[in-house]
């Protein structure tokens, strides 16, 4: 594919629903949509819908908020109050390294879920894997922000305890989410373990495929357009670097047909190409 083609490609999918400039706003399927996803993606979705679902069931009260995009979703340790699952949109989640450097640890889109039960809360008395990277020592001063319209239910920590207790299944789908939830950041931490940027980079676009991507190439092969308009800067946030750095990646990456690059749109031009620089 040439970079005409790619940016061809990469026009038609601007139907105009793009407004906020991150692609257009994404709704958790009620029901299995025949749609080609990526197998985790899809088996995230069947668990998430099938979890929203049965607590539904049990008629527990939850909470359904709506943000628009720039909205600050939570900041600092608010999310440790219960299970938060993103049922529409997409958001950005940041954390503050030391120096007061912005580093993007996490894209949630449609099923992601984040949020947490304090182990450390003495009032706890079941165990729940954690559907967050603060889990782990110490917690870091995180804050997530709406890219786009979105919608965030949540269900507050004792009632996730109590469907839990009714309800195996709910346990099950939780425990499964997470898992696809470590293999994601596991995976992410094997792109960061490299030196280089460009290496980094050429990782990190597959995976940000995978999940924004649409059409030919959506599971983040050749074709894949990541709908998300990504600025040299945000690109630096993800894989903590500088800007000018990436800006450089992009050019070699460019040059040698292995992505395309128009108007903040990505484009994979040769995952091939892509995967032996990530492993350069």
């Amino acid at each position: 594919m040439t970079h005409e083609e790619a940016a061809d490609l990469m026009d038609t999918r601007l139907d105009g629903s793009h407004r906020d400039g991150h692609g257009s706003p994404q709704t958790l399927p009620r029901a299995a949509s025949g749609t080609s996803l990526a197998p985790l993606k899809s088996l995230k979705d069947t668990e998430c819908g099938r979890l929203a679902a049965m607590i539904e069931e049990l008629e527990l009260p939850t909470t359904r908020r709506r943000f628009v995009p720039g909205d600050v979703v939570y900041q600092g340790r608010e999310p440790e109050d219960g299970l938060y699952i993103l049922t529409e949109g997409i958001l950005s989640v940041s954390d503050l390294l030391p120096g007061g450097k912005s580093f993007t640890t996490r894209m949630l889109t449609v099923s992601d879920t984040f949020g947490r039960l304090n182990p450390t809360d003495p009032e706890e008395t079941l165990t729940v894997p954690s559907t967050d990277a603060a889990f782990y020592a110490g917690y870091v001063e995180a804050s997530a922000t709406a890219l786009t319209d979105s919608e965030i239910l949540k269900v507050p920590k004792a009632l996730l305890r109590r469907a839990l207790r009714l309800s195996p299944e709910a346990a099950l789908s939780l425990a499964t989410l997470t898992e696809l939830r470590l293999a994601e950041q596991e995976r992410l931490v094997r792109v960061l373990s490299s030196r280089r940027t460009e290496s980094r980079l050429a990782g990190l676009l597959p995976l940000l495929a995978e999940k924004f991507s649409r059409g030919d190439g959506g599971d983040g092969g050749e074709g894949a357009v990541i709908m998300l308009r990504l600025t040299h800067q945000d690109l630096s946030d993800m894989i903590s670097t500088t800007r000018e750095s990436v800006t450089k990646a992009i050019s070699d990456l460019q040059a040698r047909q292995a992505i395309g690059y128009s108007r903040g749109l990505i484009v994979l031009l040769d995952p091939e190409k892509l995967r032996y620089a990530a492993t350069g």
